[in-house]
C-alpha cells in the first residue's frame, strides 16, 4: 500500500519537515558553538600544536638481526591532572643507522603538569644530541650538556657520558627506559589564521555530521511511520518484531567486534590505524600525515621494495615526495572521526566506525526492501519480514568484517553505508511531487560513496545515468526536470571536483588517489592493479572457491593459498589473502533465476524498476571490478554482495515464489531454508574463524 502522502504537494512535504529541522540544526548549532568556546578557552593539541623533537642515535642494527618492530619506539607520556596513560602518549619509531637522526611527534596535549619520555625498548646504548620543544610562536631548544637540565633519567636507564659528536650517551638496561621531561610548554599562538582556519574545519565537519544524522534520523523515522500504516509491510505486530531483530543484529555486530579485540589498545597504538593518522593530519590542517619517514627508507635506491622496507614502512600508506599519505577515502574520517574527535576528545576506534557505518546500511537496506515492496501488491509476510533482515544482516559479509575492523574494513562499510542512502534517497525523490531536496541529499550521498571507495565512481555514474532517464520520461515541465536533475549532479559534482583537486594537491596529478605510492607487499611501480588477465581467474574464485573443514570450532575456515585451479593463475595476479565463492557462501542466490520475475516486474512502477536496475548495476559492476583486481581477499564481495543479497530479498518478498518455473512453490521454499541456512553458518562461522 502507497503511503499516505505519495502524492502530497512538495511545499506541503516541506512544511512537514521545516519545525524538526530547525530544531536539529539549532541543537547541532548549540554543540559546535560550545566545542568551539571551549577550544578557544582551553584549546586541544590540535589547534595549538607542540612538536617534541629529539635528535637520537641508535646503534646500527646488523643485516642478519630481526628484532621487533616496537623495540625501537620512542614514546611520550603526558599527565595533565589525570596521571600517565596510554590514551594521553603518542609514539613514533625510529631505526638503528648508527647516525644521529631527528625524531618529532606532536603532542597531544599544548600544556601539561609532568612529561614523560621513553627511549626504545631494546637494550643497548643510544645517543641524544638535540631536544626541541616547538609550537606555533616559540621554539625551546637544549643541545648537549644543557640536556640534563630537562631530560632527567629515571627507570632502566644511566647516563654514561658524552660522545664525540657532541650528544649524551645512556644505557638501557631494560624494556622500559624512562625519562623525566621536566620543561614547561612553550608559548603557543592565540590568534592566527591557519588557527581559525583548522578551528573552522573541525567545526565545520561536526555540524555538517550532526544535521546529517539529525536529518537522516527524521527522514527514516517518518517512512518507518509509512510503513507502519495499515495495510502496510509494518503494520500491527511486525513492526515492534522488526525492530527487536534490527536491535538484536546491530548488537550482535558490536558483540563480534568486542570478541575480536578483547584487549583493546589506544587508536594511536593500534595496528592498520591509517584513519587515526589521516584524523591527526586533517585537525592539524595538512593533507601529508604528520609522521615522517623514516630516513633510512628516504635513502633506499627504490623505496617501494617490500623486502628493503620491510621494517621501515608505514603499511600501506602511500609514499610520495618523501611524505606519508592515505590512499583510501577520506570520507569515514570527515563524518565519523573528526566530529568524533571534536566531541568527545578521544579517538574514535574502528571498530566503532564500522559498527555504526554496518548498522546504518543494514537499516537502509532493510528500508529500501520494504519500501520497494510497500507499492506490490499484498503485504509482506512474517517469514519474508524475518528472511529479508536476516539476510542482509547475516550474509552480506558484514560479519566478516566486523571480526577485523580496521582501516580497510571501515572503507568499505562506509562505500556501502553511502550508496544505500543513495538509492533510497533517490527512490523516495524521484516520486512524483517529491521535494527536490531528496534528490540533493541523493547526489551528496553518492559524492560521499565515492569519497569512501574511489572504485564506486562507475556506480555512482549508473545512478545519475539511470535517474536522467527517470527524469526526462516523467510528465514534468522542461524547467521542472533540469532543476530536479541539477539537484542529483550538483552534489555529486562539488564533491568529485574536492577529490581531483585533493589528489592534485597531494601527488600532482588529479586522476592519482595515491594506489601507485602506496608501500606495502608488492611494488607499485612494477605491477598493474587492474588487468583485463585477472577477470577470469577472479572470477571462478570468487564463485566457487569452497572453504576448509577441520577442527578446532567452528569447523570453517578459509582458504589462503590453496584455492581452485580450474584456471591457472595469471601472471599479473599478486597475492590471494583468502577466498569463498559468493555461489558457496551464499547458494540461495541459485534459486534467483527460477523465481517469478514475470510477476515480480509487472508489480513494479517506474521508480521500483529504476531501484532494481541500479542495485542490479551496483552488483554487476563492483563485481567485475574485484574481478579485474590484481588481489584477491574476501573482504571485497562488501562491494558487491549485499546487492545481489537485496535484489533476491525484492523479487522472493514479492510472492514470485508461487510463479516458478516448473517447481511448486514448497520446493523453493524447502530449497531456501537449507541454503539460507548453511549461508547463516558460514558467515557466522568465517567470522568466528578470523576472530578466534
Amino acid at each position: 500500500m502507497p503511503p499516505a502522502d505519495e502524492s502530497a504537494p512538495a511545499h506541503r512535504q516541506s512544511r512537514y519537515w521545516r519545525t524538526p529541522l530547525v530544531v536539529v540544526v539549532l541543537f547541532a548549532l548549540f554543540l559546535v558553538f560550545a566545542q568551539g568556546v571551549r577550544f578557544l578557552a582551553f584549546p586541544p593539541g590540535w589547534l595549538s600544536p607542540v612538536k617534541l623533537e629529539v635528535e637520537v642515535r641508535l646503534d646500527k642494527q646488523p643485516d642478519d638481526e630481526k628484532s621487533r618492530k616496537d623495540e625501537t619506539y620512542l614514546q611520550v607520556f603526558q599527565d595533565i591532572g589525570k596521571g600517565y596513560n596510554e590514551n594521553d602518549s603518542r609514539h613514533i619509531s625510529t631505526t638503528g643507522t648508527g647516525e644521529y637522526e631527528w625524531i618529532r611527534i606532536v603532542l597531544p596535549f599544548p600544556e601539561w603538569e609532568r612529561i614523560r619520555f621513553d627511549g626504545p625498548a631494546k637494550p643497548g646504548l643510544f645517543s641524544i644530541r638535540s631536544v626541541r620543544l616547538v609550537s606555533d610562536r616559540e621554539i625551546l631548544s637544549w643541545e648537549g650538556n644543557q640536556i640534563p637540565e630537562v631530560l632527567r633519567p629515571v627507570i632502566q636507564v644511566v647516563e654514561i657520558g658524552q660522545d664525540q659528536a657532541g650528544g649524551l650517551i645512556y644505557r638501557s638496561s631494560g624494556p622500559d627506559p624512562q625519562f623525566s621531561f621536566e620543561a614547561e610548554s612553550p608559548e603557543p599562538l592565540i590568534f592566527g589564521a591557519s588557527r581559525l582556519v583548522r578551528l573552522g574545519f573541525a567545526l565545520g565537519c561536526t555540524f555538517a555530521s550532526l544535521v546529517l544524522l539529525g536529518w537522516g534520523g527524521l527522514f527514516l523515522v517518518r517512512i518507518w511511520r509509512d510503513l507502519r500504516a495499515p495495510g502496510s509491510s509494518l503494520a500491527g505486530y511486525r513492526g515492534p518484531f522488526a525492530l527487536v531483530c534490527i536491535g538484536l543484529l546491530v548488537a550482535g555486530y558490536f558483540m563480534v567486534g568486542t570478541q575480536a579485540e578483547k584487549d583493546p589498545v589506544p587508536q594511536h597504538m593500534a595496528g592498520h590505524n591509517l584513519y587515526f593518522h589521516l584524523t591527526e593530519a586533517f585537525l592539524h590542517g595538512y593533507l601529508n600525515l604528520l609522521e615522517e619517514p623514516s630516513r633510512p627508507l628516504r635513502e633506499l635506491e627504490n623505496p617501494f621494495d617490500p623486502e628493503a622496507n620491510e621494517r621501515l614502512r608505514m603499511h600501506d600508506a602511500s609514499y610520495f615526495n618523501e611524505r606519508y599519505y592515505v590512499y583510501f577515502g577520506p570520507a569515514p574520517v570527515l563524518s565519523l572521526y573528526v566530529p568524533w574527535r571534536v566531541l568527545t576528545g578521544t579517538d574514535l576506534p574502528d571498530r566503532w566506525a564500522d559498527g555504526f557505518l554496518l548498522s546504518g546500511a543494514l537499516l537502509v537496506l532493510f528500508f529500501i526492501l520494504l519500501r520497494v515492496r510497500s507499492f506490490l501488491p499484498g503485504h509482506i509476510g512474517l517469514t519474508g519480514l524475518l528472511f529479508g533482515l536476516f539476510a542482509l544482516g547475516c550474509t552480506t559479509g558484514a560479519l566478516f568484517l566486523m571480526a577485523r575492523s580496521v582501516v580497510y574494513e571501515v572503507a568499505l562499510a562506509s562505500a556501502l553505508f553511502w550508496m544505500a542512502a543513495a538509492v533510497l534517497l533517490g527512490y523516495e525523490g524521484l516520486g512524483k511531487n517529491r521535494s527536490s531536496w531528496l534528490l540533493a541529499a541523493a547526489g551528496l550521498a553518492l559524492g560521499m560513496a565515492m569519497a569512501s571507495r574511489h572504485s564506486f565512481v562507475l556506480s555512482s555514474g549508473l545512478f545519475v545515468g539511470a535517474a536522467f532517464l527517470h527524469i526526462f520520461f516523467t510528465n514534468y515541465s522542461f524547467g521542472a526536470k533540469v532543476g530536479r536533475f541539477l539537484a542529483l549532479v550538483l552534489p555529486v559534482t562539488v564533491i568529485g571536483v574536492l577529490l581531483l583537486l585533493h589528489n592534485y594537491a597531494r601527488f600532482g596529478d588529479p586522476l592519482e588517489f595515491g594506489h601507485n605510492y602506496q608501500i606495502g607487499v608488492v611494488d607499485p611501480q612494477s605491477v598493474s592493479f587492474l588487468e583485463p588477465a585477472n577477470l577470469v581467474y577472479n572470477t571462478v574464485v570468487n564463485l566457487f572457491q569452497t572453504p576448509a573443514f577441520y577442527s578446532p570450532f567452528p569447523w570453517v575456515h578459509l582458504r589462503g593459498q590453496e584455492i581452485l585451479e580450474w584456471v591457472a593463475r595469471p601472471d599479473s595476479h599478486i597475492r590471494v589473502e583468502g577466498a569463498i565463492g559468493l555461489l558457496v557462501a551464499n547458494p540461495y542466490l541459485l534459486l534467483l533465476p527460477f523465481l517469478g520475475w514475470g510477476r515480480f516486474l509487472r508489480g513494479l512502477n517506474r521508480r521500483g524498476i529504476w531501484v532494481v536496475g541500479v542495485v542490479a548495476g551496483i552488483a554487476i559492476l563492483n563485481f567485475i571490478i574485484i574481478a579485474l583486481f590484481s588481489y584477491s581477499a574476501p573482504r571485497y564481495s562488501v562491494d558487491y554482495l549485499p546487492w545481489m543479497v537485496l535484489l533476491f530479498c525484492l523479487v522472493w518478498a514479492s510472492g514470485s515464489g508461487r510463479e516458478a518455473v516448473g517447481k511448486p512453490r514448497w520446493v523453493l521454499g524447502s530449497l531456501l531454508t537449507l541454503t539460507f541456512a548453511w549461508s547463516i553458518y558460514l558467515n557466522f562461522g568465517l567470522a568466528l574463524h578470523r576472530i578466534l
